[in-house]
């Protein structure tokens, strides 16, 4: 078993979604119509934030937050009044940024109107209906069972990094499962329920596997929670996870081919590891071949330095800088969120056109995008499927 990280998210979405076809939940009524202890930074939010902006990172407050470390039963429901700490940046529903404290809100949800604590309420309506036997949240549910822990290296050797997903966090990221597990999982998104044991109906997983919300590059918009965009002439549905650079999966489904592609690991070459077999897979499997994509174009020096300048998130800051052909973005976390392996390497990307960039070492395809004010300056950069304010 391996944690998956953020590919949880689709589960927690799913436990929500069920809830919602059950008529216990409507989408689109005030998250305050069944959480009346809620509290955001921003009262118009507070009454205006419904779980369809939740399920499609549109709520509009911070994103990434400290958790209560702590392991007790109450701990999440505990974690509701954190979120009033959090900084509103976008009125509910105006723009996509990914948000872990969002979906840790839709765990607390989901367990108000279910009456059951959040792993079991995952469990009892997810889990054992698809039989993932091998899908567990708590850390002693794992005792003495094979687990991968994440790592990463220190002094040319290996450093290993402890189980590090609290209580309060397991909505947003604390699922650990094997790959066929997931691969179980799989099956579901792409064919329903085999069990005989329905978890969702095939209308409401498809329209969560459906555009909802627009979404900045390189996606082309976000379902209930899934990435959508498209890769080799075809569309993808998408999940994964990183947690802290140490763990990482990738989560994808190429519908229109009835292909699924899943890579755990535990260290952070497993990103581009899961990239790179997506890629082999669509050409040799599927016989897709790559998108010709965008062609980069010029970029004046004067532009570069309209866009240059630090964008602020969650997380940390996007530094964005002038580098002859395009720009470079660094990634600069949070001294409060960061761990020791939560470093990115800063990545260089060149100009497409229409205040798109993408990587220059591979610019077929956009990887950011930069919004632009009123005074008609770049004032948003939409990347890594985040949106960051331009700080002056």
């Amino acid at each position: 078993m391996f944690q998956v990280a953020s590919a949880t998210k689709p589960f927690t979405a799913t436990a929500v979604l069920r809830l919602h076809e059950q008529g216990q939940l409507d989408l689109d009524l005030p998250v305050l119509t069944y959480l009346p202890d809620l509290r955001l930074g921003d009262e118009a939010a507070t009454g205006a934030l419904t779980t369809r902006h939740l399920l499609t990172h549109t709520g509009g407050f911070e994103g990434d937050d400290s958790p209560i470390q702590e392991w007790g039963a109450d701990v999440l429901d505990r974690s509701l009044v954190e979120l009033a700490t959090l900084p509103q940046i976008f009125e509910p529903g105006k723009a996509m940024s990914y948000s872990n404290s969002g979906f840790r809100l839709l765990g607390i949800l989901a367990q108000r109107i279910s009456g059951l604590p959040y792993d079991q309420l995952i469990r009892e309506t997810v889990l054992e209906p698809l039989q993932m036997n091998s899908s567990h949240f708590l850390p002693w549910e794992v005792v003495g069972r094979d687990v991968a822990l994440g790592h990463g290296t220190a002094d040319g050797g290996l450093d290993p990094w402890p189980y590090s997903q609290w209580r309060s966090e397991l909505p947003e990221g604390g699922l650990l499962s094997s790959i066929s597990d997931m691969m179980t999982w799989a099956d579901f998104q792409l064919h329903g329920t085999t069990t005989g044991e329905d978890v969702l109906s095939d209308e409401l997983r498809l329209c969560a596997q459906s555009p909802v919300a627009p979404a900045g590059p390189p996606l082309t918009g976000v379902g209930m929670p899934w990435h959508l965009s498209e890769q080799h002439g075809t569309h993808l549905v998408s999940h994964g996870g990183n947690l802290s650079n140490v763990t990482i999966s990738t989560f994808d489904l190429v519908p229109d081919h009835g292909l699924a592609v899943c890579v755990l690991a535990n260290a952070r070459a497993g990103k581009a590891l899961g990239e790179r077999l997506l890629r082999w897979c669509l050409e040799n499997l599927c016989g897709l071949q790559p998108s010709a994509g965008a062609r980069p174009v010029a970029l004046a020096a004067s532009e570069a330095v309209a866009y240059s300048g630090n964008y602020a998130l969650g997380l940390g800051t996007f530094v964005v800088e002038q580098r002859t052909p395009g720009l470079r973005i660094t990634i600069k976390p949070n001294s409060g969120l960061a761990e020791e392996h939560d470093e990115f390497p800063p990545v260089d990307v060149v100009a497409l056109g229409n205040d798109l960039f993408g990587l220059a070492s591979d610019p077929s395809r956009a990887t950011a995008a930069f919004v632009r004010g009123e005074d008609g300056t770049p004032s948003i950069l939409h990347m890594m499927g985040r949106a960051a304010i331009k700080q002056h």
